[in-house]
């Protein structure tokens, strides 16, 4: 991480670790999407074809 984005960038990643928005963001966001583009890299999303719904709480 750091000889790609620098120390600095490193730093701030860590400082966001204790963010509880962040955690949730990436718990409901950024983890589905991975795993629907790794279980099906060839396929749309269940997300992008309207299909997934995130709640808000």
């Amino acid at each position: 991480m750091i000889s790609e984005h620098g120390e600095v960038k490193y730093h701030e990643m860590l400082e966001r670790l204790d963010d509880p928005d962040k955690i949730t963001y990436t718990q409901r966001t950024l983890i589905p999407n991975f795993l629907d583009m790794a279980v099906s890299p060839t396929q749309p999303s269940p997300k992008s074809r309207g299909l997934l719904e995130v709640k808000e709480e």
